[in-house]
């Protein structure tokens, strides 16, 4: 229940994220259920940045995605997520790193990603990617702070950046 009052409040919010993390624990609990054993996580968020507000739901869709497109019940997948805090041009920033060791992204999907571009997508292919992006580029006015690759020997990185303040958030 308290994974859905989480998920009413999704919009152009923040939340601690703290508070992200939890409910994202919450939600790999739950598929737990669906696939036992399949998945290990690790979150590394420094006491210190606990605080730092991120748009809601922000994380909860990128692993939201892992479990729709790269967990199995054949093979276990390892999800790691640090938060770090990291100083770009004179601006501190929230870095967030969701990392994990499945088969990564389709090499067409990285270039579409990758050009800058916030695709509409008719057959609802990596839509939540498409809307973090977008959500990020709303409320931060900024076109650099999520990106996606994939990584060596196998697995996909996503990175995302978060500056202390959002320029527009929901009133």
């Amino acid at each position: 229940s308290s994974d859905l009052r989480y998920m009413f409040r999704f919009g152009l919010h923040t939340v601690p994220i703290i508070e992200e993390i939890r409910h994202v624990e919450n939600y790999f609990e739950m598929q737990e259920l669906k696939y036992p054993g399949s998945v290990f996580y690790y979150t590394d968020v420094a006491p210190n940045l606990e605080n730092w507000k991120i748009p809601q739901m922000l994380i909860h869709t990128i692993i939201e995605n892992e479990y729709k497109y790269a967990v199995t019940m054949d093979k276990p997948l390892t999800i790691l997520i640090n938060v770090s805090l990291i100083v770009i041009e004179g601006e501190s920033m929230l870095q967030i790193e969701i990392e994990d060791d499945g088969k990564g992204y389709p090499e067409e999907f990285l270039k579409k990603f990758s050009f800058g571009a916030v695709e509409k997508s008719t057959d609802g292919e990596r839509i939540g990617l498409y809307s973090i992006k977008r959500m990020l580029e709303i409320m931060y006015e900024r076109k650099d702070l999520f990106t996606i690759s994939n990584i060596e020997p196998h697995g996909c990185m996503n990175k995302l950046l978060i500056p202390e303040n959002p320029i527009k958030k929901a009133g």
